[in-house]
């Protein structure tokens, strides 16, 4: 029983932050005065989360490689002083009405979704 407890919530945990990592991403290029590179965007999402949320390096790249193949992201390769050469992003002008568009999806979803929780009493307990 408890296995399937378990693997209920890897599975719901996976897809609830599958599209909730892209926005994420998204924001944190765009909220960043500078182009970001992949390590530099996990290390401000750990610190902005607080450290709660912890991203392995191998999540993230996937997720900027889908991102800019939509045409959301323009990439670039720049060199550094400290190690190998880095991948640069930043968001086009279509990255940012996409991100406009998800950020308001997401408040829509956030509102109704809290909203019916609260209704039916945040439990799956009967009252």
């Amino acid at each position: 029983m408890v296995s399937n407890i378990t693997d209920f919530r890897k599975k719901f945990n996976k897809e609830l932050k599958t599209g909730l990592l892209s926005l994420l991403v998204m924001m944190a290029i765009d909220r960043n005065p500078e182009p970001s590179y992949g390590y530099k965007i996990i290390k401000m999402l750990e610190n902005t989360s607080g450290c709660r949320f912890k991203f392995p390096e191998g999540t993230i790249y996937p997720i900027l490689s889908s991102l800019s193949s939509k045409g959301f992201l323009k990439s670039y390769w720049g060199d550094s002083n400290e190690g190998p050469r880095r991948k640069y992003y930043e968001l086009t002008p279509q990255g940012r009405k996409a991100l406009k568009i998800c950020l308001e999806d997401w408040k829509t979803v956030s509102n109704i979704t809290e909203d019916i929780i609260k209704e039916l009493g945040g439990s799956n307990e009967k009252k």
